[in-house]
């Protein structure tokens, strides 16, 4: 049986203060930085015109407050926006790989100390600690494959990521989440579109990424109350991840486009549709 479908109004409503808002922003800020100069600062674009997205779509519904209170999860946007501007920073200059991966590993922890929820960090301390691994190597693989795949490939991947972990929150009963991940997965489908015609490195949405993915699902997940199980949050918090599968002998030979395209669809495709499978399967959908 097929789930039921979202009432018109509020479909609409979404559109008109989520999609379009969010959309035009994205799309402005790349457009106007790929007619100025190209796919010279194409890096920089990407990451500030996925920002500029998420600030646009907060900025009609309200979703993240700006000033935080006590839920960590109100971090995310400032959070966000200090990964991008120092991540992006850091690729415009000549550091070494050690140097570098320091920097990260430092950046991840303190996100981590944000983003985590009291509770966890005194009770699972761990948490902590994997949460910054997380980042990192999500961080890690994400630029990698930007710099190795076709340009609008990584943003088409994760945009698809983040509509799946919209159903999922949905499932959840979070329409606050919900929408939160539908703003991401519009911002990153306008990057996508441009990137698809000036094929450029979409390498500077990675910090962002980074830490959006698996705090939003880490804070949905403590927030929410559902039969949907953790490993639907995991699998998709997790999912771009598999694109290292990318970065190994023989993938790495690839170079046809198409290919290149198909597989990286695949790869993050499996793990975020089980996922959405596996939270129909555990709960219902209520839109009252």
């Amino acid at each position: 049986m097929l789930p039921p479908l979202p009432p018109r109004h509020l479909v609409l409503e979404a559109f008109r203060e989520e999609i379009l808002p969010t959309f035009i922003a994205t799309t402005a800020i790349l457009g106007h930085s790929l007619w100025l100069s190209g796919r010279k600062n194409s890096l920089l674009a990407t990451g500030y015109a996925l920002m500029a997205g998420l600030i646009a779509g907060n900025a009609f519904r309200g979703l993240i407050p700006l000033k935080p209170e006590k839920a960590t999860w109100h971090y995310l946007l400032w959070i966000a926006l200090g990964m991008t501007l120092l991540g992006t920073a850091l690729r415009t200059v000549k550091l070494r790989f050690d140097v570098l991966l320091l920097f990260k590993v430092v950046l991840a922890t303190i996100a981590s100390w944000f983003l985590v929820p009291a509770e966890y960090q005194e009770n699972h301390q761990w948490v902590l600690e994997v949460f910054a691994v997380t980042v990192v190597l999500e961080w890690l693989t994400l630029e990698r494959v930007c710099s190795r795949v076709n340009g609008f490939s990584i943003p088409l991947g994760l945009s698809m990521t983040f509509g799946g972990a919209s159903i999922i929150l949905l499932y959840a009963h979070s329409g606050l989440f919900s929408d939160i991940a539908t703003v991401l997965a519009v911002s990153l489908f306008g990057i996508a579109c441009l990137a698809m015609f000036a094929d450029i490195d979409c390498g500077g949405i990675a910090p962002a990424m980074a830490v959006l993915l698996p705090g939003l699902l880490l804070a949905a997940h403590y927030e929410t109350y559902s039969e949907v199980e953790l490993k639907s949050f995991l699998l998709v918090a997790l999912s771009p991840l598999a694109w290292l599968l990318l970065l190994i002998w023989p993938l790495n030979r690839i170079r046809n486009h198409w290919i290149q395209l198909i597989l990286s669809q695949l790869f993050i495709l499996i793990p975020v549709v089980l996922a959405v499978i596996f939270a129909m399967q555990a709960e219902e959908l209520d839109f009252g």
